[in-house]
């Protein structure tokens, strides 16, 4: 499938403008991100990402997970079919190191609106800040949190689902790996009933072919991937980049929640 024209543009004019964040050293990586994501919020940039539709009501509120404090935003659709509504918790992309809830905005608003749930979008602290598992963490201890107190966030803690694009399909599928895991291991966990990955990236060590073949692409270029993974995982990619928790292709894909996979190159048998 071929990228729109627009997202194609904005790709390039945030690396041309912004620079490639993947490729510099741990230490300037804040100040790169600071000047990416102003680019991202510009004009262009949400012309581009557009906003979410105003038939959806929208709320800011942060979120105690015991660990940390973290910002979240809420959609909520104008009629559920359920009362009440579905949960679906959303982790954004940006290769672990970058992205916000802005350039999610407008999905999250959508899926609301068509699937009648609410949509908590979370946003996760960042690497080479806080490396994995850090961000792993953070989005399992938000969904556990909020599902632990449904009634807070007006949601159905029966029927949950995680999505995530490109780095957040990543987290989405790991979120599932650790709360099986800790069912299996007789510890409390979230019932998740499904999940949604775009275009996730779930291995971390193996080039794939997609890579070898078109090594330079609109958005991101596979130099870029692998600069994204040595952040995310403070360089250890033959250690920890190993690690079904950093690359879910790697896991034991048994007793894990259905899968919807969209947009990726690698196939994910037997979900």
């Amino acid at each position: 499938m071929r990228l729109p024209l627009s997202v194609r543009l904005l790709g390039a004019l945030r690396t041309r403008l912004g620079g490639s964040v993947a490729q510099l050293d741990p230490a300037e990586v804040p100040a790169a991100r600071e000047r990416s994501g102003r680019i991202q919020a510009g004009p262009l940039g949400r012309a581009v990402v557009g906003a979410h539709t105003p038939e959806v009501a929208v709320e800011e509120a942060t979120l105690d997970t015991g660990s940390a404090t973290l910002p979240v935003r809420l959609y909520r659709p104008p009629r559920a079919a359920t009362t009440p509504p579905p949960l679906v918790v959303n982790f954004h992309g940006g290769g672990f190191v970058q992205g916000d809830l802005e350039q999610c905005d407008w999905f999250c608003g959508q899926v609301s609106l068509h699937a009648g749930a609410v949509v908590v979008s979370v946003d996760y602290r960042l690497a080479p800040e806080h490396p994995f598992p850090t961000p792993v963490q953070d989005c399992y201890d938000a969904v556990d949190a909020i599902v632990a107190d449904a009634g807070r966030w007006g949601v159905d803690p029966g029927h949950v689902v995680v999505m995530g694009d490109s780095a957040g399909g990543n987290i989405a599928a790991v979120v599932c790996l650790v709360a099986r895991d800790r069912a299996a291991d007789g510890l409390a966990a979230p019932d998740i009933a499904g999940q949604c990955l775009l275009y996730p990236g779930v291995e971390m060590v193996d080039v794939l072919p997609s890579e070898r073949a078109i090594p330079h692409a609109p958005v991101l270029d596979a130099a870029d991937i692998r600069g994204f993974h040595r952040l995310y995982l403070a360089g250890d990619l033959e250690g920890a980049g190993t690690h079904p928790y950093a690359s879910p292709l790697r896991a034991d894909h048994t007793g894990l929640p259905p899968a919807l996979v969209r947009g990726c190159s690698a196939s994910w048998t037997g979900w």
